[in-house]
């Protein structure tokens, strides 16, 4: 396998053997901590867009969406933020690919491909998910993001 593409652009400080380890350790321990407190806590802070106009915004939940899958409720997580959830694992999948390409300067991971127009799809989905959220007439206000307890 070849080296990835990236690599050959760092400055050589970056290349050596003992930063790529510390660097990898860093961003691993950072991102779980992050998980920890998302754990423990959920979403330490209050969504200002939905103080402000009342309406759910496309990350209204999330936090809650972390935390239940966290806890392996997936039910709870769909009902949160499903949004969340896709972008959780593609963020989970691509960021371990890219620790794993820089560790050990080869591509371990294949990169995804998606055709051009699954991303208008998706967005067009999301929008349209978005909007009827904040429809305040059952059934669309299932779509709503649970209460903060």
């Amino acid at each position: 396998m070849k080296e990835p593409a990236y690599f050959a652009t760092l400055p050589p400080f970056w290349k050596k053997t003992s930063v790529r380890v510390t660097v990898c350790i860093l961003v691993v321990a950072v991102v779980l901590a992050g998980l920890v407190i998302a754990f423990l806590v959920g979403s330490p802070m209050p969504c200002v867009f939905h103080q402000l106009t009342g309406l759910h915004c496309p990350g209204c939940g999330g936090g809650r969406c972390l935390k239940a899958l966290l806890h392996l409720d997936i039910l709870r997580a769909i009902h949160a933020n499903p949004g969340v959830i896709v972008a959780f694992f593609l963020g989970a999948y691509y960021g371990l690919r890219l620790l794993c390409n820089y560790l050990f300067r080869r591509e371990i991971f294949p990169d995804l491909h998606f055709p051009d127009w699954l991303w208008y799809v998706a967005l067009i989905g999301f929008g349209v998910f978005y909007i009827l959220r904040n429809i305040p007439v059952y059934p669309f206000s299932l779509l709503a993001p649970p209460p903060v307890v």
